[in-house]
């Protein structure tokens, strides 16, 4: 069992990596899961099924009247035929996509962030990356965050071999048996980020082999 404020001390800093045209949307309602997104822009029936429990090989674009246009990040390593093999305790690949498209998602190390903006839909292009301030996330949403070991979104080959997933994968921090934590999850949305984020930045990184370079503050928590 992992309290709440031994996690934080251990991962004192957590990360988000948001599209850049999300941005003035995060700051006015927080993060939203992919979910919530299509719960808050009105999308159903097989609108809806094509993007939260399908594969997405490409960011999606969504819109509703009185709203901004949101993107919704791919998929793209998480390609059912990988996915499949992997799926433990009854899951299908629509119902693990289900699952983590409820989620919102933080790296529990920023050099897996550095990795992901070096990935292969995402170099070459500047990103909003979230610093949060762990025990402040937990102060408000400990209850609904569960930590994996796991990158739960690819099905990517790892040097530890098959990465298997099922109930386990998503530990409530009261159950968390500690090691490494790959990524922190919040179940639907969360809110207030002017509260939680330390600050937000603008990122890019050209190659996967290139360092990242910060483009810009965007903003900073006072």
């Amino acid at each position: 069992m992992v309290e709440p404020d031994a996690f934080a001390r251990a991962y004192l800093q957590i990360f988000h990596m948001a599209e850049r045209e999300n941005w003035p949307a995060i700051l006015e309602r927080g993060l939203l899961s992919t979910s919530e997104l299509l719960d808050l822009y009105g999308y159903t029936g097989a609108k809806r099924e094509a993007i939260e429990a399908r594969h997405r090989p490409d960011c999606v674009t969504i819109q509703a009247p009185g709203l901004p246009s949101a993107v919704i990040r791919d998929q793209a390593v998480l390609k059912w035929s990988d996915l499949e093999p992997l799926l433990l305790d009854g899951h299908t690949p629509e119902s693990w996509c289900r699952l983590i498209n409820a989620k919102v998602f933080f790296w529990a190390e920023r050099y897996r962030l550095n990795f992901l903006l070096g990935a292969r839909n995402y170099r070459g292009i500047p990103h909003v990356v979230l610093t949060i301030d762990t025990a402040a996330l937990l102060a408000r949403y400990a209850e609904r965050t569960t930590v994996t070991t796991i990158n739960s979104g690819s099905a990517l080959p790892t040097k530890k071999g098959p990465e298997k997933r099922g109930k386990a994968t998503f530990q409530p921090l009261a159950t968390f048996r500690g090691g490494d934590a790959v990524e922190v999850a919040v179940e639907r949305r969360v809110d207030g980020i002017d509260r939680i984020a330390v600050r937000a930045e603008l990122w890019q990184k050209d190659g996967p082999n290139d360092e990242a370079r910060m483009l810009k503050v965007l903003w900073t928590r006072e």
